[in-house]
């Protein structure tokens, strides 16, 4: 079996390639062929409480485990966990015999110590092709997926020469929607991005400055980009053409009446039936609304839930992103496979990020997804994400073909044959 680690993942992990994982996974899922098993959310109840673990989450709750299976193209499948504590825990491993070739960085022998931080993942895949079995680390799986999502959404929805992204929220989501949406939109020139903590949004700025910096370096991005901490919301979101909530918030961060003129807002934290980053209000007024998948940001988002609940919203008007994508070239715009092919797990990508450029469009001027009612760049989208396992699996298979090819990871036998 193979084991990738945090570290591991991040020297594989290349933007391109989670951009063209992703969009094969959104397609895939919007047109079944994916095995859509709903996710089984566990909880640790605050002590003494005997409530039903089935029920949702609740804000004394110690902890929660989602456990994500899923099948994607009968090529690979998988079983992605992810944990959220209300605190780290920590204890020693001396004697545990932790086998000093696994980069886990919590040190071994006496004296060491092993941390459960208060969210994180794991992935474990097994690629239907290949044989291979695989543990991945999962947290910045999630994160880069999630922020292609966003992307993948801004190529198709942002406004024309888009130059303005807001970003409310300094946590690891916001930080890879900013990188996602800058490497998407090659003409975004400011990024002002706001939290609650002063200092928190000052090292943040400060932090992207010098990711977009590398960026720049690498030769990726060819406009400059200007990052700023602004002291309001208002500040950062009034006037941009693209803004992100990735919060923990349980209520609205984009207020309804900051939005005005072409804009595309990203919600990608909130991810409860009774919690709204985006204004129900805004939401249910958008020219257009797309979603990760309905089953997911409609059934289980109080961003949509709650705008078709109380403000009119239509469920009929909300549309999958992957369906969108593949009105405008499905999987050939991608540049892949399949997930099962060399699109996904190929070592190199030619594919750009820009997968408007590929726009479907037919003899009469007009795409698919334009006369589908569903791309346009003049008005108000929202897109809403959070999350499905095909995503995981696709990008995951990619990085395990990658880690394959070049020799990465670490390799254990865990039982005889």
């Amino acid at each position: 079996m193979l084991l990738l680690s945090a570290s591991d993942v991040a020297e594989l992990l290349t933007l391109d390639a989670v951009f063209e994982a992703t969009r094969e996974a959104a397609i895939a899922h919007s047109e079944f062929r994916t095995q859509r098993i709903a996710r089984t959310a566990l909880q640790l109840l605050a002590r003494g409480r005997s409530e039903n673990a089935a029920r949702p989450a609740t804000p004394d709750a110690r902890g929660e485990l989602l456990v994500m299976p899923e099948v994607v193209d009968q090529s690979v499948f998988a079983v992605k966990t992810w944990h959220s504590f209300e605190h780290s825990f920590e204890h020693s491993v001396a004697g545990s015999g932790v086998r000093s070739g696994v980069r886990s960085g919590a040190g071994s022998g006496a004296g060491s110590a092993s941390r459960l931080a208060q969210t994180g993942s794991l992935i474990y895949l097994i690629d239907g092709e290949s044989g291979e079995q695989a543990i991945l680390d999962g947290s910045q799986i999630t994160d880069w997926r999630t922020g292609a999502l966003s992307g993948l959404a801004a190529t198709l929805y942002a406004p024309e020469n888009s130059r303005r992204l807001a970003v409310i929220g300094t946590g690891r989501q916001a930080r890879s929607q900013a990188l996602a949406l800058v490497h998407a939109v090659p003409t975004l020139e400011w990024v002002s991005v706001w939290s609650r903590s002063p200092r928190r949004r000052e090292d943040f700025a400060a932090r992207l400055t010098r990711d977009l910096a590398e960026m720049s370096a690498a030769g990726s991005r060819p406009v400059a980009v200007t990052v700023t901490a602004a002291n309001s919301a208002p500040k950062a979101v009034i006037g941009a053409d693209i803004v992100v909530a990735a919060t923990t918030s349980t209520r609205p961060v984009v207020i309804d009446a900051w939005l005005a003129g072409p804009v595309l807002v990203c919600g990608v934290g909130s991810h409860s039936i009774t919690a709204a980053e985006i204004d129900p209000r805004a939401v249910a007024r958008a020219d257009t609304v797309v979603v990760d998948t309905i089953a997911g940001a409609v059934d289980t988002s109080g961003d949509i839930s709650l705008a078709i609940a109380r403000h009119g919203l239509d469920r009929a008007r909300v549309v999958e992103l992957g369906a969108v994508l593949g009105a405008v070239g499905g999987v050939e715009a991608g540049g892949g496979e399949g997930v099962g092919g060399r699109g996904v797990g190929g070592e190199s990508s030619d594919v750009g990020v820009g997968v408007g450029a590929s726009s479907g469009v037919g003899a009469d001027g007009e795409s698919a997804a334009t006369r589908a009612g569903h791309a346009r760049r003049d008005g108000m989208t929202v897109f809403k994400s959070v999350g499905f396992a095909a995503a995981d699996v696709a990008v995951a298979a990619a990085v395990t073909r990658l880690a394959v090819a070049r020799g990465a990871g670490t390799r254990i036998e865990l039982s005889a044959q």
